[in-house]
């Protein structure tokens, strides 16, 4: 049985081909085998079978979603354009009021969250990496990737959990602002009760955790991993408080459609006279790579 994370691949491989029917398929597969991401997968057949012309399905997978449990941010379905052929469906409005309902529940009572994950026993910490979600995931899921090479080489991982939901279990940071203020708390608190004195620092983030990652580190004067940026148009990079900044690296999907912003806060940085490396990974889009656990053994020697 396959992981969440390689179905998604899946998925974004027939996507990208246009190819909903085996989407489709990718997502039944999910949701066979994925019960525990079920707000996810009953998401990605309403987009399939919307995709598809089979609207009262693709509404039908929304409200199966509502019963057992799951919910999306309102500003996921409405900014979703693969569900635009149902969006004038009264089923499909009466979803996103519940959503809407749920939302406001959720935002009510989260709270901001980190964990700090520790190498196995035996193995020698060697220095600390926050590693910042991406849009519609949560800290345990996320850091999933990233511990076979953090167990492996000994790093102390720090994985924060936005308070801001975007669905049942999953988070977000679009209030970027508060995203930067919860992150320098979990940041300044793990060396604050810790007395950690690691040199060997980094600060990660995948999409939209890569603009806050890159945010961050500049404002804590430690390196870098930007990892398939999600940048807002027009975005211009600032330095950190004496005026530079940091080194690090960029890691852009071959085929992500949004290196184009990527792009243009590299050029910028360059010009500054920053010092930044840019990798791209083969055949892959806005996701993760098969690989990735190999390609972050490198940028951790070469940052660290």
């Amino acid at each position: 049985m396959k992981s969440i994370h390689e179905h998604f691949g899946d998925l974004m491989r027939a996507y990208e081909a246009h190819d909903y029917r085996r989407g489709l398929r990718v997502a039944r597969d999910a949701h066979a085998e994925c019960p525990a991401s079920h707000e996810k997968t009953f998401f990605w057949l309403a987009c399939m079978h919307s995709l598809l012309g089979n609207q009262a399905d693709a509404v039908e997978a929304l409200e199966a979603g509502l019963e057992e449990g799951a919910w999306w941010a309102p500003k996921t379905l409405d900014e979703e354009h693969d569900l635009d052929p149902i969006r004038g469906a009264a089923r499909f409005l009466e979803v996103r009021s519940e959503c809407e309902r749920r939302f406001r529940g959720a935002r009510e009572e989260s709270n901001p969250e980190c964990l700090a994950i520790r190498p196995p026993s035996g193995v020698r910490p060697v220095g600390v990496l926050m590693a910042i979600h991406w849009r519609g995931d949560n800290s345990i899921d996320f850091l999933a990737r990233w511990r076979p090479s953090t167990d492996r080489r000994g790093w102390i991982l720090l994985a924060p959990q936005s308070s801001q939901p975007c669905g049942n279990g999953i988070y977000c940071w679009d209030d970027a602002e508060r995203g930067r203020a919860e992150l320098g708390s979990h940041w300044d608190g793990f060396f604050a009760t810790e007395g950690v004195r690691f040199e060997r620092r980094i600060i990660a983030g995948a999409s939209q955790g890569g603009r806050l990652a890159f945010e961050l580190a500049q404002q804590k004067g430690v390196p870098y991993l930007c990892m398939i940026p999600s940048f807002p148009k027009g975005y211009r990079p600032s330095p950190g408080p004496d005026g530079s900044f940091t080194r690090g690296v960029f890691l852009l999907g071959e085929r992500d459609p949004a290196n184009s912003r990527s792009w243009s806060v590299i050029e910028e940085l360059e010009t500054l006279g920053a010092s930044v490396e840019t990798r791209s990974m083969k055949g892959t889009a806005h996701g993760f790579p098969p690989d990735f656990s190999a390609c972050l053994d490198g940028i951790l020697d070469e940052l660290s």
